[in-house]
């Protein structure tokens, strides 16, 4: 079972700086030679501004933690969360080579973001569903006929 992480985060600082993030970014790799992330885009940039996307399957604070040390001039501020976890989600600010994660949850997710749906609830509104499109297909080919009517008439 993998743990992906999804990190969203904006980096500020000199304008050359930033560019030589932008041209490495996806190929930076751990001590290890694991990259530090596993996919990267770039969501919109303007000199010395940076937005991006990134994820890794595993350790995504431990990368956004060794990025920020790599680049200890430059600003970050964003957050990061994992699949396994929709009720918490980490923020981050980076500074000076140092990151700051604090760990953030989400009070009765459950109650404010409805549960999972069961078997039943989801067989259910198939049925719905499909009675829909029952009733709009049945629609759609009265209108046609209609439309062949009045191509006739003309």
């Amino acid at each position: 079972m993998s743990c992906w992480w999804d990190l969203d985060f904006s980096v500020t600082g000199p304008e050359p700086l930033t560019e030589q993030l932008m041209e490495n970014l996806s190929g930076l790799k751990f001590d290890d030679g694991a990259r530090l992330f596993h996919h990267v885009k770039i969501v919109s940039s303007i000199p010395g501004f940076i937005v991006v996307h990134a994820s890794r399957n595993y350790h995504g604070a431990a990368a956004i933690s060794e990025l920020i040390a790599r680049f200890p001039d430059l600003l970050f501020h964003g957050s990061l969360h994992s699949d396994m976890g929709y009720d918490q989600y980490t923020v981050f600010e980076g500074r000076d080579g140092e990151a700051e994660l604090q760990d953030m949850v989400i009070p009765d997710f459950e109650t404010r973001f409805g549960k999972p749906l069961s078997r039943v609830d989801i067989e259910e509104n198939i049925a719905r569903l499909s009675g829909n499109i029952d009733e709009l297909e049945f629609e759609r080919k009265e209108l046609s006929e209609y439309l062949a009517r009045l191509d006739a008439q003309t």
